[in-house]
């Protein structure tokens, strides 16, 4: 079990070190899909969550533009959910 724990570890701290990196930018774009700044604090913490569980992101050739694409995901999920009630 401890394994699965250290895993997680160095997947958040990967995970981290993009947001460091791009978390303006996906901030930004989660703004202009969404239009609601609320929506957007919750969907970076749910980006961060997705990223931390995803095993895509380990095999990505270009983790900025895996995380990109994410939340770009979540965003217009979001939209869809809201639409459509």
């Amino acid at each position: 079990m401890l394994g699965n724990t250290a895993l997680l570890q160095n997947r958040q701290d990967g995970v981290v070190e993009i947001l460091d990196n791009h978390g303006k930018t996906l901030h930004r774009l989660l703004a202009r899909i969404t239009r609601c700044e609320h929506a957007t604090s919750d969907l970076m913490q749910e980006l961060f969550l997705r990223l931390s569980k995803s095993k895509g992101l380990d095999k990505a050739r270009d983790p900025g533009a895996y995380a990109c694409r994410a939340a770009a995901n979540l965003a217009f999920d979001w939209r869809r959910c809201k639409i459509c009630g």
